[in-house]
């Protein structure tokens, strides 16, 4: 992450493959660059309230702080097709488990 306009300094910043949690303290009013390549599902928290995310023509995304201490977090959430396919695969995995015990008891009973 970096600052595009204003100042002030970043905090406690601690980046995982789908989440950024940081503490911001701003000077000013300012504009800060995130450098992640934007997905429509990255949601950002300012406060614990939704910000409003801003794409870039380099296909990274910004969001805007005020003036002031506040804490951001930066969260990639699923999306609908990704939950369905999580479940399909689970659901998958606990039918083939199911068989594959039953199989084993049909020979143990021969």
């Amino acid at each position: 992450m970096t600052f595009i306009k204003g100042s002030g300094f970043f905090k406690n910043l601690e980046i995982k493959s789908s989440r950024y949690k940081v503490d911001i303290t701003a000077n000013e009013k300012y504009k800060i660059l995130v450098n992640t390549a934007y997905f429509p599902r990255w949601s950002i928290y300012v406060d614990g309230k939704k910000a409003r995310v801003a794409g870039t023509d380099k296909g990274l995304f910004t969001f805007s702080v005020e003036k002031g201490k506040h804490s951001a977090e930066i969260v990639f959430e699923d999306t609908y097709i990704r939950q369905l396919a999580a479940l399909l695969f689970f659901l998958s995995f606990l039918i083939i488990f199911v068989l594959f015990v039953k199989s084993l008891f049909v020979k143990i009973k021969r």
